[in-house]
């Protein structure tokens, strides 16, 4: 192969692999938001525990958002987690 083949493959990789990671990028926030309104549903419908996994999986696709630790705070003060509730509210602030 010569230098000049190996170079624009070199080149298409990189490519894709920036384009994916870009896709994430957009995606995995998406997703997190989309784990907190799901918990909020689940509280909703009396779903506790429930709630509570799904608020610490969008704590874990999104750790700054603000509103998944608000989120997950409510669904531990719910099931009697009061100290895990405000270690999650300060973080959240």
């Amino acid at each position: 192969m010569k230098i000049k083949d190996i170079s624009g493959q070199i080149v298409f990789y990189v490519s894709i692999l920036v384009s994916i990671c870009a896709i994430l990028a957009a995606v995995i926030p998406w997703y997190g938001s989309h784990l907190v309104k799901m918990s909020l549903e689940q509280a909703e419908l009396g779903y506790q525990v429930e709630a509570l996994h799904t608020a610490e999986s969008a704590i874990s696709y999104n750790p700054l958002s603000v509103n998944a630790y608000f989120v997950l705070a409510g669904a531990q003060q719910r099931i009697g987690h009061n100290a895990d509730a405000r270690a999650a509210l300060i973080k959240a602030t």
